[in-house]
C-alpha cells in the first residue's frame, strides 16, 4: 500500500462527495492519524471520520449508503474509542480501513470553548489534529479560532493507590495461579494478558511520568513502545505466549518480575513503603504449589 496517500485522498473526495448529496448529514471532519502531526498516518493507518447527522442512527443501523462510496468489503458497529457514541466500521477496496463516527448534528452548534461533558469528550480528540472534509454551514470553522487545550497535568498516585495496585495484582497472580492448575486456561491466560498487564501498565505509565513529567502517554495501549523504557518494553513483551499450563505459568514469572520492578522502582520515587509482605508471601506459596515451573 505504497500509495495509501493517494488512494485514501481519493476516498476522502468520494466520502465529501457522498455527503454533499446526503441533507442529513451536516458535516464531516477527519481525526485521527491522518489529520495529526505527531505520529502521522503510515501506509497501515486507517482514516477516522465525524458525520454530524441529524438522525446518526439511520447510518449506524444500517450499511447499505456506504456502496454509495465505494466497493464494499465489509462494515460493522462498535462503540467509539471515547465518548458514548457509536461508530460503523466499514473496509473498502482496496482494504482501506475507514471509522465512521456518527454524532448528532446539534453538536455543531456547541461552543467548543466552553467546558462541558460533551467539549471535554471532543477537544482532546481535535487537539491532536483535525481537517474539515465538508461543513457547508462553516460551523466547524469555529475550531481552527480554539487554542490548543494544555494537556492535563499528571497528578501522583496517592500511597493508598499504589498499595491497592500493588496487592491488586499479586491477589491476580494467586488466582491465576490457581486457574491454571485447575485447568482453566484461557480464564488464566486472559487474567494474565487482561487484568494483570493493565496493572503493570499503569505502574509503567506513573515511572514514564515520575522520569519526565509531561510524557505523552496517549490512551489504552497505544504507542506503548515509544513512550516507555526500552528495556521495559522487551520484557513486556516477552510475557505473552501461548496458552498452556506451562507457557502461562513461566510468563506469569515474568510478569511477576518485571512488576515487582518497575512498582518497587515506582515506591521508591514517590516515597512510599512497598507491601514486601503480600509478594512475599504469593510468591512463596506459587513456588510450593509449582515448584517445578517458578523459582
Amino acid at each position: 500500500m505504497a500509495d495509501h496517500l493517494d488512494d485514501y485522498r481519493a476516498l476522502e473526495g468520494r466520502v465529501k462527495e457522498w455527503a454533499r448529496s446526503r441533507p442529513d448529514v451536516q458535516a464531516v471532519l477527519v481525526v485521527g492519524s491522518r489529520a495529526r502531526i505527531d505520529v502521522p498516518a503510515d501506509e497501515y493507518s486507517d482514516l477516522d471520520l465525524v458525520l454530524f447527522a441529524d438522525d446518526p442512527d439511520q447510518l449506524l443501523d444500517r450499511d447499505d449508503w456506504l456502496a454509495d462510496i465505494g466497493p464494499v468489503v465489509m462494515s460493522f458497529v462498535e462503540g467509539t474509542a471515547v465518548g458514548a457514541w457509536r461508530e460503523r466500521r466499514a473496509i473498502f477496496e482496496p482494504m482501506m480501513d475507514v471509522d465512521f463516527s456518527a454524532v448528532p448534528s446539534n453538536l455543531l452548534d456547541l461552543d467548543f470553548a466552553v467546558a462541558g461533558p460533551v467539549t471535554e469528550i471532543i477537544r482532546p480528540v481535535v487537539d491532536r489534529g483535525f481537517r474539515i472534509l465538508d461543513d457547508d454551514s462553516g460551523r466547524l470553522s469555529r475550531l481552527y479560532d480554539l487554542p490548543v487545550s494544555p494537556r492535563p497535568a499528571w497528578t501522583l498516585p496517592t500511597e493508598t493507590m499504589l498499595t491497592n495496585l500493588v496487592l491488586d495484582f499479586w491477589y491476580h497472580a494467586m488466582w491465576t495461579t490457581k486457574k491454571v492448575l485447575r485447568g482453566e486456561i484461557l480464564v488464566a491466560r486472559t487474567c494474565l494478558d487482561d487484568s494483570m498487564k493493565d496493572k503493570l501498565l499503569k505502574v509503567i505509565n506513573w515511572l514514564a511520568h515520575l522520569g519526565k513529567p509531561d510524557t505523552d502517554t496517549w490512551h489504552g495501549r497505544r504507542f506503548f513502545e515509544t513512550w516507555s523504557d526500552h528495556d521495559i518494553v522487551e520484557t513486556f513483551h516477552s510475557t505473552y505466549g501461548t496458552a498452556t499450563r506451562t507457557q502461562i505459568l513461566d510468563d506469569l514469572s515474568r510478569t511477576m518480575d518485571l512488576f515487582s520492578q518497575v512498582a518497587r522502582d515506582a515506591a521508591s520515587r514517590l516515597g512510599y513503603p512497598y507491601p514486601d509482605a503480600a509478594e512475599r508471601h504469593i510468591r512463596g506459596w506459587i513456588s510450593e504449589t509449582v515448584p517445578d515451573t517458578l523459582s
